[in-house]
């Protein structure tokens, strides 16, 4: 809930602990006495006692005043002074309360301590940081001096300021008593010294400016008013500005004229401001590492205060930064002699403990001051909110997080508008997943602190860690421009370059490369000079493939760049491969030889990118078959370096024991596993390294003995185990690991999104989104950790969820090119290599595989042009036809798929010629021995209509083919497929149409008997598959298949194929891929003629032949292309075969002749071999034009002895859901129902 100011307030009026305002009014001796009392609240005894001096003037009687100066004198050491107050409450009052207490405190009895009483006027002491503001110069009377930095020097000033004030009257003559005491009177009662007190008054509630226009408004009629005056320095001293300070209390002390206590208290003040001058100077020498300056800034302060605790701590920060930690533990732990509960030497020892390694007992000693010193605490709360920010950091160390938590909101409680303390709670907030507190937290400090531009500033940093830089910006965006700080400008400046970083993402994601190298060209302008920057944009451009641009922004930078550039800049120079400049550049680094944990980690960098390298050169070797060479050359590499034992095993694996040579790196893990037997992660590689090497028994037997190894409750290595099984082929291992997760783990998250992937890759969408959408749910829910934590009993401190969030209108940014971004932008259309990545911009993974289910259920329409072209016999194997496919998918759940296609088909053979000789190889014609009457047309058209079904690797079809031809044919299919261990499958039952030829596809009817014949089919089994070995493809298939055709004999048809193919060139956008092919066709009877009873297809009796295909394919941009050339050698065999084979007597009529077309002697057609080279030629595009919209083309040929089809294809899809992401690497064409 919410902390509710007026409630509190309210209670604690009702529980006695604030009283209600008395509203009698007051005397002049009660202003004064309230205000002395005030300041002795906030330990100002000097500005205390003056206000009780002119209170005794008024009422040389009152108990309270001479009680509090006797004590005020004694707590000085001033005993003798003391007594005297003592005496004179004696003389008003022997039997008093107030004359005993001073009486006890004087003579060594217990007394009450000094405080102020619970009246209504009393305030909680404030906060003593004040805001920074310029110096307001004082009214003119006041004489202007420059800082005297000696004693001499200040005296000089001082009399000089008197002496031009030996002409001025005096305030109030002082003839008599009772002079005195009308004067005291007048005095108390003007309007200018009620005002004096009520500024004075405002100040010591934090109220600095109203404090200084009232002091400016009355010094304009007090001009030597030292209260006035040196009022005017304690605004400036709240503020910072010692040295205007230091000013102000010289001349006060010049305007006190011999009031001896008075004069004193300024001069001390003098003294105060220049030892804050000094101790600021110091902390600023030390925050900008100048530590030589720093030290002769502290050993001033300390000259003068050398018993302040203050300064031995702030030394002892200098000695840390110096790496002298026993002289900064000394300095630390004397300050807290002096001072138990002193901020900077607690905050000084808990950092130092933690650097040297002694977290434990920083962590002990931050809690027993705490509860040591818990008043002292409560009065600064920024210091005890700090301290709290420690204890909750080192929590977070020790794996405690619940009492991390406890403890930074605990801080957040006592300071509520440190923005820092803030953000501590927001980040542990988000370490623990809990996203929506850390937002809340950040947002309540702004709504308390609207305008402090570092609670902005936190917000916009908590924002960026949660990569929302729109969010961060709009923070940033609040900030007043003369408000902005140099940090704060780097800040907004890298949240601008990281926002359209994530711009030029979502561009990629959306297949749109161009706007996305547009917008990064303009961030690289933004980021030139900052190194950070520079890095984000570099890291940006080798995103997009561009490395030559980004290796070019980050050489441009101002030389020399910090160490952590120069390590990064090899680290590109290593993902970029350019080992050349990389031999150059490593040898100029000087990392340093410290064993700190930077020192250390840019130590590991440069070693992964030597041995990055090496691997490289190794590659090579291997490559170009060196294998022996090679092996010397790892050797050599290995042992040059000294390495731990775990570091040698994984440098070797890493790089000299690559996936091609999976047998060296299961030689390397077995001796890992040797030496490191109960090592999970040595288990889990060698693992996959058997399944890699297609060793599956042995990769399953570790894969049991890891699963034996691991804890129940781990659920980490568990799904990794479960991700392998299901790698390895081990599908229902894998399901009943998850399986096993998901009864004791049931709201976990991890294992709810692998349990979706095992039922994805099952084909299982359904129960896939089911799980997906489970863990999403539940990842929206604050998860327990398992240290769990627990806020309070009550819940959170804090009001972290407020209902109504703040909902300010914020303009889009826009994105403004130059010239110089406009020339880095035509340099990156020009070197852009279309290399990109297809990416998601900020999504889950939970997010991107639900996207990828949804995406496939996405609807579809599709319709092309398919022009087919074959010269041959006129009329008979002629063959031109014009397709027209259009075709609908649509989406049934998320595991199915439906279709309904219509295709218009036209074939056109040409005309069958009059004559007898051309005509007598048709149907019945040889029969007549006549020719025809006129050229007979031979064409047909009609419609093929198909519905679909796919479902997990099921794909089922049934339709029409040819519904207007001669002969028209049901048909359809069913296939599966899937994998088997190493191998990848596809069996298929179908029907299909023989489209060779007008008379087989859609028959054709006797010009002689009218009788139909033709329209075949074929129904068969054909089986698929495939595996790799090594870099190669290896595929084969065997169908076979019953022929059938009306008034057509009956065939079978056998076919075998095998192929090998490999990709020897390949991109992330292209490939090329060459390959050989040998297949074996044999059909039972020779049926390729065209007389009734013939089928019109091509059937030989044995065919063997060999193809060596090689095909290109790619993307660029949002064009995706395919280019195939192959050239092939056949041998074949074709049995002879009679004129009507399904007529015996019409065939005995045939040979009864006489005439026999050319060519012919009997009513046989002749049998043979042939064969012979032949080519074929493949190209097609396809061009994304919209996300839902794109055209496509395809054009195909074939030259071989007698046989020359040539093809033309157009088609359009449009897509309901659109396609972003890069294309495909190969176009995807609609196909005719009848070529299924």
């Amino acid at each position: 809930m919410p902390i509710n100011l007026h409630a509190l307030s309210m209670l604690l009026v009702l529980s006695g602990l604030i009283s209600q305002p008395v509203l009698a009014a007051e005397s002049s001796t009660d202003t004064l006495l309230r205000g002395a009392k005030k300041w002795v609240e906030k330990d100002r005894a000097d500005i205390a006692k003056t206000m009780l001096k002119k209170a005794i003037l008024l009422d040389p009687n009152s108990q309270e005043a001479l009680y509090m100066m006797g004590r005020i004198e004694l707590k000085d050491g001033k005993s003798d002074e003391a007594t005297k107050y003592l005496h004179k409450l004696k003389q008003t009052a022997p039997g008093g309360k107030r004359t005993q207490e001073l009486n006890d405190a004087i003579y060594g009895k217990v007394a009450p301590t000094l405080k102020a009483p619970t009246a209504s006027f009393v305030k909680p002491a404030p906060s003593l940081q004040a805001p920074t503001t310029s110096f307001i110069k004082p009214a003119k009377p006041v004489t202007k001096l420059k800082v005297a930095t000696t004693k001499e020097a200040q005296s000089k000033q001082v009399k000089q300021i008197k002496k031009s004030k030996q002409t001025e009257p005096e305030l109030s003559p002082k003839v008599d008593k009772i002079d005195a005491d009308e004067a005291a009177v007048r005095l108390a009662n003007d309007p200018d010294i009620i005002a004096r007190t009520d500024a004075l008054d405002a100040l010591a509630d934090g109220n600095i400016d109203q404090a200084e226009t009232s002091l400016l408004d009355i010094i304009k009629r007090r001009p030597n008013d030292p209260e006035v005056i040196g009022g005017l320095g304690l605004v400036h001293q709240k503020r910072g500005n010692f040295i205007e300070s230091e000013k102000y209390f010289i001349q006060a002390v010049a305007a006190a004229q011999g009031e001896e206590s008075e004069a004193g208290r300024w001069e001390s003040l003098i003294g105060t401001a220049r030892f804050s001058q000094y101790m600021t100077n110091a902390k600023a020498l030390l925050n900008e590492n100048k530590l030589p300056e720093a030290e002769a800034a502290i050993e001033q302060a300390i000259a003068l205060k050398p018993g302040d605790p203050d300064t031995l701590a702030v030394r002892g920060n200098i000695k840390t930064e110096e790496n002298n930690f026993p002289e900064a533990e000394r300095l630390y732990r004397e300050a807290l002699k002096i001072e138990g509960y002193n901020s900077f030497a607690t905050r000084g020892l808990a950092n130092l403990l933690v650097r040297m390694g002694r977290s434990e007992e920083a962590l002990s000693f931050i809690e027993q001051v705490l509860n040591d010193y818990p008043n002292e605490w409560r009065k600064s709360p920024y210091s005890q909110a700090s301290l709290l920010r420690e204890a909750g950091n080192l929590y977070i160390a020790a794996h405690q997080p619940s009492y991390a938590v406890k403890a930074f909101e605990q801080a957040v409680s006592v300071d509520p508008k440190n923005p820092w303390v803030r953000f501590s709670l927001a980040k542990h907030y988000i370490s623990l997943d809990l996203i929506p507190l850390a937002r809340g937290v950040i947002q309540e400090g702004v709504n308390l602190s609207p305008d402090d531009p570092a609670m902005h500033q936190v917000q916009a940093l908590v924002l960026l860690s949660l990569d929302d830089y729109k969010g961060a910006l709009d923070s940033l965006n609040q900030i007043p421009e003369n408000q902005l700080t140099q940090d704060l400008r780097e800040t907004k400046n890298s949240a601008l370059i990281k926002y359209y970083s994530q711009q030029a993402n979502e561009k990629i994601a959306q297949g749109n490369r161009k706007e996305a190298m547009h917008i990064m060209s303009v961030a690289q302008t933004l980021a030139q000079g900052d190194y950070s920057a520079t890095e984000q944009v570099a890291e940006a451009w080798f995103r997009l493939d561009q490395q030559k641009l980004g290796l070019a922004a980050m050489r441009a930078l101002p030389q020399p760049a910090p160490l952590q550039t120069q390590v990064r800049f090899a680290s590109l120079l290593n993902r970029a491969k350019q080992d050349q400049d990389l031999e150059a550049y490593l040898p100029t680094l000087r990392i340093p030889e410290g064993n700190d944990d930077t020192s250390k980690k840019y130590r590991a960098s440069i070693q992964e990118i030597e041995f990055a390298m090496a691997g490289r050169h190794y590659d090579k070797l291997i490559k170009a078959g060196k294998t022996v060479q090679a092996q010397q050359f790892a050797d050599t590499i290995m042992n040059a370096n000294q390495l731990s034992t775990s570091d040698y095993f994984r440098f070797h694996r890493s790089y000299f024991s690559k996936a091609q040579l999976p047998e060296n790196a299961i030689a390397m893990l077995n001796q890992e596993k040797e030496q490191s037997p109960d090592d999970m992660n040595i288990r889990y590689e060698l693992a996959h390294a058997y399944s890699q090497d297609k060793q599956s028994s042995n990769s399953q037997r570790e894969i049991q003995e890891l699963l034996a190894m691991t804890k129940s409750d781990d659920i980490d290595m568990r799904l990794r185990i479960a991700g392998l099984q299901q790698s390895v082929g081990d599908s229902n291992g894998a399901r009943l690991t998850v399986r096993d997760l998901t009864t004791r783990f049931p709201n976990n998250t991890d294992v709810l999104f692998q349990a979706g992937n095992i039922a994805r890759s099952s084909g299982k969408y359904n129960q896939a989104m089911r799980y997906y959408q489970k863990s999403k749910a539940q990842s929206l829910q604050p998860q327990a950790t398992n240290d769990t934590v627990i806020v309070s009993e009550q819940g959170p401190l804090l009001n972290l969820l407020p209902k109504s969030q703040d909902k300010r209108a914020t303009k889009p940014i826009a994105l403004v090119s130059n010239k110089e971004s406009d020339s880095i932008y035509r340099s990156a259309l020009a070197g852009d290599t279309n290399k990109a990545k297809p990416q998601t911009a900020g999504l889950s993974a939970v997010d991107e595989a639900m996207n990828s289910i949804a995406a496939q259920r996405s609807a579809k329409i599709e319709a092309g042009l398919d022009i087919q072209s074959k010269t041959a016999g006129n009329g008979t194997s002629t063959y031109n036809s014009i397709e027209v496919p259009m075709l609908a998918r649509f989406p049934i759940g998320y595991e199915a798929h439906g279709t309904v296609q219509v295709d218009k088909v036209s074939i056109d053979a040409g005309s069958l010629p009059a004559t007898f000789n051309d005509a007598a190889l048709f149907g019945k014609i040889h029969i007549t021995q006549t020719p025809l009457a006129a050229p007979l047309a031979q064409t047909a058209s009609g419609t093929s209509i198909g519905l679909g079904y796919e479902q997990s690797g099921v794909k089922a079809d049934i339709g029409l083919v040819g519904q207007g031809f001669p002969v028209r044919n049901v048909v359809g299919g069913i296939r599966t497929g899937g994998d088997f261990g190493g191998l990848s499958y596809s069996l298929s039952l179908s029907r299909r149409p023989y489209t060779g030829s007008l008379l087989s596809y859609a028959g054709a009817k006797d010009p002689i008997s009218g009788i139909t014949w033709g329209g075949v089919t074929n129904t068969g089994l054909s089986l698929y598959m495939s595996t790799t070995l090594g870099d190669f493809n290896v595929s084969g298939m065997g169908s076979y298949g019953l022929l059938r055709g009306q008034n057509v004999l009956n065939n079978s048809r056998l076919y075998l194929r095998a192929a090998i193919d490999t990709d020897i060139y390949t991109t992330d956008d292209s490939v090329l891929n060459i390959g050989l092919s040998a297949s074996y066709t044999s059909f039972a009877k020779n049926q390729a003629f065209y007389t009734f009873g013939h089928g019109g297809y091509y059937s030989p009796q044995s065919s063997l032949s060999f193809s060596l295909p090689v095909e290109l394919s790619g993307r660029a941009d949002l064009l995706s292309y395919q280019v195939r050339a192959s050239v092939s050698y056949s041998r074949t065999r074709e049995d002879a075969a009679v004129f009507y084979p399904t007529d015996a007597a019409l065939q005995a009529q045939a040979a009864l002749g006489p005439n026999f077309p050319p060519g012919n002697s009997q009513a046989i057609y002749q049998g043979g071999t042939g064969g012979g080279f032949g080519y074929g030629l493949l190209a097609a595009t396809e061009y994304r034009l919209t996300p839902n919209f794109a055209l496509g083309g395809r054009f195909t040929m074939d030259r071989s002895a007698y046989y020359a089809p040539n093809n033309l294809f157009f088609y359009g899809r449009y897509m309901f859901n659109p396609e972003t992401g890069a294309v495909k690497m190969r176009p995807e064409f609609v196909t005719p129902y009848a070529q299924y």
